[in-house]
């Protein structure tokens, strides 16, 4: 992940079987009160295979993509969270932020 800027990045935690998976969309966030872009990633795709939850599979591929954006200078990790995931989120110290809006096109 070291020379990322923007983009997708696929990562996938393996055992005998595919774990889980997860997909990080980086973008540049406009500058509001510097004078410099800004590094955003946008979690797609988070998926633990049922067999596999609730034992802290999910919790440590987070706590990992955290620890490699930090390394390549994301300001902040964003998502959208469902209901099952939700908990999850707020153990890696995911803060609901209320802002994702939606727009649905029929």
């Amino acid at each position: 992940m070291d020379s990322i800027s923007n983009g997708l990045i696929n990562i996938k935690l393996r055992t005998r079987l595919d774990t889980i998976n997860i997909s990080l969309l980086i973008y540049n966030y406009p500058p509001l009160f510097s004078s410099t872009y800004r590094k955003i990633g946008h979690v797609l795709n988070f998926y633990t295979r049922p067999q596999y939850r609730n034992k802290g599979y999910g919790i440590g591929l987070m706590e990992y993509v955290k620890q490699q954006t930090k390394k390549i200078n994301i300001y902040k990790l964003d998502l959208s969270a469902t209901k099952a995931g939700y908990p999850v989120y707020q153990k890696c110290g995911f803060l609901d932020s209320e802002r994702i809006m939606e727009y649905e096109i029929l």
